[in-house]
């Protein structure tokens, strides 16, 4: 953290940064310090979808499932 502070410093001292280009740099930083506190080195994309719960496909398939029978059945009494 003190190293982000100082090297921060060091970038904005005599410059004239617009709001935009300094929240950049705070971004950068924090990323930096997620990264080593993590230990990860490594930037994980919010856009990436975690997997399904097991148990949440269970549910799905059992509805999906239900589903082809009712529409089985619908069938069924159609024909007759």
């Amino acid at each position: 953290m003190k190293t982000a502070n100082i090297t921060i410093g060091k970038a904005l001292k005599d410059k004239d940064l617009i709001l935009t280009e300094i929240n950049h740099l705070i971004y950068a930083a924090a990323m930096v310090i997620i990264e080593e506190v993590n230990g990860t080195g490594c930037y994980k994309s919010e856009t990436h979808r975690p997997k399904i719960p097991l148990w949440v496909r269970l549910i799905e398939e059992s509805i999906n499932g239900i589903r082809k029978d009712l529409s089985a059945l619908a069938e069924i009494k159609e024909m007759r």
